[in-house]
């Protein structure tokens, strides 16, 4: 896939407004298969070098930069290696906005009593099942099959959905992962949230799997509203049918980085 590959024209109109107003532009963004390449160990899904600078540079040319993601903004923080002046601009919404890391510091609720209890209860899967590994996020759980043969994800899931259902977790698919969440706020909302308060007029979302559907679902509402939106995706094998929200496809977090270098400047 190419660097970066235009599939409709609100990728030049945004563009060009967030040139003309970079103060007024909002550019959220996931962070794995996004900013970070997608690894067997979500320990260590680093962030991309090239997404890395063309982050901290994005962050001095428009008025608002955010990461929204299923991750603990604790484990962003170390994987995205944002230092104190990245957050002086940066926000990032974890656990799909029920964490927020910012230049006000780490607001994190209380763990939740039924994702320890949705452990207990799936821990055995790592042992009947090679390769997978239960992930607990404090508020929410993901069991990864990455690193298990192939259809392992497809044998396991009638018993983690039976276990969400059970305990009044939400289910969120991912990349070869499930994930049990406590709490039912996504990741459109979380962005709609930024929206009003940030008040931009230009605003992007970069995302790569489902969970940043619902977000791209907000951006589109925004251009038919007659207002500057984007919704750029990180391309990859695992997820074609988002290729066709795209009104910016770029080759994963390389081609984001190159996406982020053309944001923000005027043409002119």
């Amino acid at each position: 896939m190419d660097a970066m590959l235009a599939r409709s024209a609100h990728a030049e109109g945004f563009i060009a407004a967030a040139g003309d107003n970079p103060d007024s532009t909002l550019v959220a963004l996931d962070f794995d298969g996004t900013l970070s390449e997608m690894v067997e160990d979500p320990e260590q899904a680093f962030i991309h070098p090239e997404a890395r600078r063309a982050l901290a540079e994005l962050i001095g040319r428009v008025g608002h930069v955010a990461i929204i993601t299923g991750r603990p903004v604790d484990q962003v923080r170390r994987l995205g290696y944002l230092n104190d002046d990245l957050l002086q601009k940066l926000i990032v919404l974890g656990q799909y906005g029920a964490e927020r890391l910012d230049s006000d510091g780490r607001r994190v609720p209380d763990a939740a009593p039924s994702v320890r209890r949705a452990i207990e209860e799936l821990q055995p899967l790592a042992d009947e099942y090679p390769g997978l590994f239960i992930e607990d996020k404090q508020h929410a759980v993901g069991v990864h099959t990455r690193r298990a043969p192939k259809g392992t994800l497809a044998k396991v899931e009638s018993t983690v959905v039976a276990v969400a259902q059970r305990l009044g977790l939400e289910v969120e698919p991912g990349k070869e992962v499930l994930e049990l969440r406590a709490h039912r706020v996504s990741k459109g909302e979380a962005l709609r949230g930024l929206m009003r308060e940030t008040a931009a007029e230009a605003v992007a979302m970069v995302g790569d799997d489902l969970g940043d559907i619902s977000a791209f679902d907000v951006i589109k509402e925004h251009q038919a509203s007659g207002k500057p939106g984007l919704v750029v995706v990180s391309g990859s094998e695992e997820r074609p049918e988002l290729t066709e929200m795209a009104d910016m496809l770029c080759g994963g977090p390389a081609g984001v980085a190159v996406w982020m270098d053309s944001v923000g400047v005027n043409p002119a």
